[in-house]
């Protein structure tokens, strides 16, 4: 199993060669793969490898899980079609998945993971694919299945595994609820996203004025307190459109906050929250944009943390500002 950078030229042959790929690079490179094999990718500029968080637009994330499964199946999904992606996985083994940002496929599997059937039968994680931060606005995410490129489906690998194998899913999140106003989020209308309005002091306002209006600092999520685990969803501005965009499901009638602003070191607390794992050999991991951003993780090394960085995390459901990886669990 290899997780590294290649270039393209390299990623071309170990499509020709026939090993299957989970892949995450920028548009320009993607578009020039074999339109042939079994590999799924989206599009990225940010990476960890092993020195560090990178921004690179000439280099491709490849993860081979050629040597891990006995079995692989591509599926494409769209918003009408992904409630049946735990339907398609094999009975013993993994998914993992690529949404595209913002557009309703996104917005259907966030706000409805939960009700599918199955949901807990196999890890389903994956990533929500994106770009360059400071070109939100003027460019759309992509997703390709063996060169298949679409700006609005999910694309998906089921791989099976051997009997004596089990995949485990773990999820890290390092952020706590500020001291900030209560604030709490209407049902949203999906046709326009997971929401764009929240409720302040018993009043409903836009999201986008209270943020800009109260200075609040933007890599920051709210962060709520949800049967004691802490989740987090950050949201992204839309200057021109002057549109606050949440990137993940909120839930009605909860109290949010800001979370607190990060004043620890994020590689020690790092380190500590994967003590169980850190010698293992991690599948592959996902870390979110905005912990790059807010720790300063660009040529830092975090742990045996290799991956992709990401606009949004799948671990079973659509996370924010978490770290999730898998491992392989063998059974004698």
């Amino acid at each position: 199993m290899k997780k590294a950078l290649h270039t393209l030229e390299e990623v071309t042959q170990l499509i020709r060669n026939h090993r299957k790929l989970i892949l995450g690079g920028d548009e320009r490179l993607l578009d020039q793969l074999p339109k042939e094999g079994t590999w799924i990718a989206g599009t990225t500029p940010y990476f960890i490898d092993e020195n560090g968080g990178i921004f690179s637009q000439e280099l491709i994330y490849v993860n081979d899980v050629t040597d891990v499964g006995v079995d692989f199946r591509t599926v494409q999904y769209t918003a009408s079609s992904i409630q049946d992606i735990t339907e398609d996985e094999f009975e013993n083994g993994f998914t993992f998945l690529i949404l595209p940002f913002l557009q309703p496929v996104h917005f259907q599997f966030g706000q409805y993971s939960s009700e599918y059937k199955d949901i807990y039968k196999n890890p389903l994680f994956g990533w929500v694919s994106g770009f360059k931060f400071e070109d939100f606005g003027t460019v759309t995410a992509k997703t390709y299945i063996s060169g298949q490129k679409s700006e609005t489906d999910g694309a998906a690998i089921h791989v099976a595994l051997p009997a004596n194998q089990v995949a485990r899913l773990e999820i890290i999140n390092m952020y706590e609820l500020g001291d900030g106003d209560d604030v709490y989020f209407p049902k949203p209308d999906l046709s326009k996203g997971f929401g764009t309005r929240c409720i302040v002091k018993g009043k409903e306002m836009d999201l986008y004025e209270y943020i800009t209006t109260n200075n609040i600092q933007v890599t920051l999520p709210f962060v709520t307190d949800f049967n004691g685990a802490k989740l987090a969803v950050s949201f992204i501005l839309n200057h021109e459109a002057k549109v606050a965009h949440l990137v993940a499901p909120v839930y009605e009638d909860t109290l949010y906050k800001i979370a607190k602003k990060v004043d620890f070191d994020y590689q020690i607390s790092f380190v500590n929250a994967l003590q169980k794992d850190s010698d293992r050999d991690i599948l592959l991991s996902l870390n979110c944009l905005f912990n790059f951003f807010n720790f300063g993780l660009e040529g830092k090394k975090v742990s045996n943390g290799t991956g992709l960085i990401t606009y949004g995390e799948i671990g079973y459901h659509l996370v924010n500002d978490t770290f999730v990886y898998v491992v392989i669990d063998e059974y004698q």
